[in-house]
């Protein structure tokens, strides 16, 4: 990413502003970098803690845990988040987070209070129940727990049957987790139909149609697809996933030959 570039050489100019090690953070993230992730966002906690003062937001603390989560450092992200909540105790996604390490540490007890937690807190800021229940579905689908994970899904669509997201999300769900993929299909397919022009929002529907290409085994026709999303040009707009995605197909095609 021309990204990583020039937040490299922000950093010579000034290493000490917070906000440039965790952009970087992110930027290996969103690739799935996280070896080279964590450092970059520990080196910005480490300099509010040299300030004696608290992250601009907790943001801050989500990331680098899910960073310590994806490399199983279950430890350093269980005192991270100890860490948050006196900060930031009243952080709907730090409960989310820690109900995930819960789960993952075979702590149901310790799962369903943080949940708890979320739900009172998410309703006590005006979120909707159908926002509750896609970040319930997102907590059983990181723990393992898929049926629960879709029905969740299903439930939000149904509360909000009009909203595009919420049939992106269950479609997305399909296709990563290969529940459904005749469904994933027509909903890949509608959702293409009845999207808004926007750019961004045709590339993303684009590549989940590709994306379902693949998992069904199609790879020369995902290929075509996912390199017609990729064509579609605009500023500020990058998506991993999609390239990441484009990677895989070209190696089960090289597979192939």
């Amino acid at each position: 990413m021309e990204a990583i570039k020039y937040l490299r050489q922000l950093q010579e100019i000034d290493d000490q502003d917070p906000t440039f090690y965790f952009d970087l953070g992110n930027c290996y993230s969103e690739l799935n970098l996280y070896d080279k992730a964590i450092p970059e966002f520990e080196k910005g906690l480490d300099l509010f803690k040299k300030w004696g003062s608290k992250p601009f937001w907790y943001g801050h603390y989500t990331q680098l845990g899910y960073a310590y989560h994806k490399t199983g450092q279950y430890d350093k992200e269980k005192k991270l988040y100890k860490r948050a909540v006196q900060d930031y105790p009243d952080s709907p996604n730090l409960y989310t987070a820690q109900a995930i390490l819960s789960f993952t540490l075979s702590d149901t007890v310790a799962a369903k209070r943080h949940i708890d937690k979320y739900i009172s807190l998410a309703e006590g800021s005006s979120s909707s129940e159908a926002d509750i229940k896609t970040t319930l579905a997102y907590i059983y689908s990181e723990a393992g727990n898929l049926d629960k994970a879709e029905t969740y899904y299903r439930q939000a669509l149904a509360l909000e049957p009009e909203k595009l997201d919420r049939l992106y999300n269950l479609s997305l769900f399909l296709i990563d987790k290969e529940r459904n993929i005749n469904e994933c299909m027509e909903l890949a397919d509608m959702l293409i139909k009845i999207s808004p022009d926007t750019l961004a929002f045709k590339s993303n529907l684009m590549d989940v149609k590709g994306w379902r290409l693949y998992k069904y085994g199609k790879y020369k026709e995902a290929l075509v697809v996912l390199k017609k999303a990729d064509s579609i040009e605009f500023p500020y707009y990058y998506s991993p996933d999609l390239h990441l995605h484009l990677l895989e197909v070209k190696k089960a095609i090289a597979r192939q030959k």
